[in-house]
């Protein structure tokens, strides 16, 4: 009888166990998918939502575009071949310092228009807009609150397809100022250093570097192009007063939301 109590006393000591091991198992399993849950629905990893005014760093960007949208944005068939296509909510932030001063501003591409019917974007930044050829990225004006400000006639060719290192090219217009009278002729010899890697705040990119000089053979620009953010990612502009450099801090190539 006693060698009876103690076998059936030990079987429910192992059930007792089991009912043990087994509760704390589920527990355990019951608080590592709540942290799961818990670190899914942080706020940082929620998805950026098409059209988002978020602006992320370069880097950030270009993994985005990789995962979540495959081709886009659309690519040359080689680097520096043709203009960049942009889009309605695209934004590049800067900041610039000179011997005046320094700062930050934002350009951003808000629409496209046609004028004398060739296509144009529209790139804003506060109250200035400024026209681009969609064809080749020739500079056309700038407009403040609706008003032309300077134009160039004919349209400022500022780069020629495809980029290549060694190539030049002369542009000569018109710089015309409406508000107040004044035209200049203008002469621009540009020359394509070569392709060099430029690390600025928004990241490292390898961007096509042009110099551009005036009819004395005088450094009046030079600026590094990187296809990979669709546009200028450094720039020098030589002034009376000194050098106004410029670099680019974020970029955001995400098109803006078609209204439904």
């Amino acid at each position: 009888m006693r060698a009876t109590r103690s076998r059936t006393l030990f079987v429910l000591s192992g059930r007792f166990a089991s009912v043990c091991l087994f509760l704390v198992l589920g527990l355990a399993i019951a608080i590592e998918s709540r942290q799961l849950t818990q670190t899914v629905q942080e706020p940082d990893a929620q998805p950026l939502a098409s059209g988002s005014s978020m602006v992320l760093p370069a880097s950030a960007i270009r993994t985005a575009s990789a995962h979540a949208h495959p081709g886009w944005p659309p690519t040359a068939t080689r680097l520096h071949d043709s203009p960049p296509a942009w889009k309605p909510g695209f934004q590049w932030h800067y900041r610039w310092s000179d011997p005046r001063g320094s700062g930050t501003y934002i350009r951003a591409i808000t629409d496209e228009e046609n004028l004398d019917g060739m296509p144009h974007y529209v790139m804003q930044t506060g109250n200035r807009s400024i026209y681009w050829s969609k064809s080749d990225l020739s500079w056309l004006m700038e407009q403040v609150n609706g008003e032309v400000e300077i134009q160039a006639a004919p349209a400022y060719r500022k780069f020629v397809w495809p980029m290549a290192p060694g190539k030049t090219w002369v542009a000569r217009y018109h710089w015309v100022h409406p508000g107040e009278g004044r035209a200049e002729e203008r002469f621009r010899r540009h020359r394509i250093v070569g392709v060099e890697s430029v690390q600025v705040p928004a990241g490292t990119y390898q961007a096509t570097h042009v110099v551009v000089t005036d009819s004395t053979g005088k450094k009046v620009n030079e600026y590094w192009y990187a296809p990979e953010a669709r546009w200028l990612v450094k720039e020098r502009i030589y002034l009376s007063q000194g050098v106004r450099e410029r670099e680019l801090i974020y970029t955001s190539l995400w098109p803006r939301a078609s209204a439904s």
